[in-house]
């Protein structure tokens, strides 16, 4: 198997801020991985936390 991650640690704006921590992770079998490479990191690069 072969993982993917991006971690993000966001706040939310406000005095003192509350923070959070964030992960995705994307996970194939390791013999896909060069195949999907460029798909997993377009998701992994999209990957955006934001308050709405």
């Amino acid at each position: 198997m072969q993982s993917y991650n991006r971690v993000v640690i966001a706040d939310d704006g406000l005095q003192p801020p509350q923070r959070y921590l964030v992960q995705l992770t994307v996970t194939t079998y390791a013999d896909e991985a060069a195949a999907q490479g460029p798909d997993i990191e377009s998701i992994i690069a999209g990957f955006n936390v934001a308050k709405k």
